[in-house]
């Protein structure tokens, strides 16, 4: 008979493994427990911060990271994992003085390679923003890819919005589902929605005056998250799929100049 092994790192891994299966709340009880039993372990407090992160409650993760930055100032992912925060919270200055800190302390460091390529992204530096994607990709291809447009040569809006055609509007939805495409939300757009510069979609509540907002889309985080074209659906049908059905054998329209895609009745 197997014996349960109770060490921190067992519980540890076993809590990591949890998260990665989206066993969140199991994740959770044991990650609290720990913290309780070792209440100033840098890794528990990390993997902590992970798990914030992981459900998108970027203050609570940042508070971890700071709490591990101070038990163990050396820790370069730990500035990383800070800096993504901030970066989450639309916070870029202070996310890149914590990236430069994270590179002068392991140049290595994918995370802060990849944070500091989204941070030109926004300067419209796409050389150095490729440059830094392309470091985190080499030094470890399988958390961090390089952004699906600087990998291949399709066009990607036109990919986004063929699998945003096969969508139809559910019985009592309305006639039209409008899409704009946006290259980056502005950091005005972020601050007054309060939404993360990463985030994939946004639509506004509807109200009497505009009953039937947009859908945006922003091209540029569904390519960061998105290996190969099977990716692009599975990414937007996350976001939509609990509201929108497929229309088997729909061919959508091609985008306007304007890029903006009205996809009508397809009842």
């Amino acid at each position: 008979m197997a014996r349960y092994n109770d060490s921190l790192q067992a519980q540890l891994d076993a809590a990591q493994e949890m998260l990665n299966a989206n066993l969140l709340e199991d994740a959770w009880i044991v990650l609290n427990r720990l913290d309780s039993a070792y209440p100033d372990s840098p890794e528990i407090i990390a993997t902590m911060g992970d798990a914030a992160l992981k459900v998108g409650d970027f203050e609570f993760a940042y508070e971890m990271f700071d709490r591990v930055i101070e038990l163990e100032p050396v820790w370069s992912e730990a500035w990383s994992a800070r800096a993504r925060c901030r970066l989450e919270m639309c916070e870029f200055e202070t996310a890149r003085a914590d990236l430069e800190h994270a590179i002068a302390l392991d140049p290595a460091n994918p995370e802060a390679h990849y944070c500091i390529g989204i941070l030109a992204e926004f300067d419209n530096d796409e050389v150095q923003a490729r440059h830094e994607f392309a470091q985190a990709a080499m030094i470890d291809g399988e958390h961090f890819i390089i952004p699906f447009r600087t990998a291949t040569a399709v066009d990607f809006e036109r990919l986004v919005l063929k699998v945003i055609g096969k969508l139809k509007v559910p019985a009592g939805k309305g006639r039209a589902i409008k899409f704009s495409v946006h290259e980056l939300p502005s950091v005005v757009f972020c601050a007054e929605t309060g939404l993360s510069p990463l985030i994939t979609f946004y639509r506004a509540e509807p109200d009497e005056k505009n009953p039937n907002p947009p859908y945006l889309f922003f091209r540029r985080n569904i390519e960061r998250v998105s290996r190969n074209i099977d990716d692009i659906e599975i990414e937007i049908d996350a976001v939509l799929g609990g509201d929108f059905e497929y229309a088997d054998g729909y061919a959508p329209s091609a985008p306007s100049a304007a890029n903006q895609h009205d996809t009508e009745d397809l009842h």
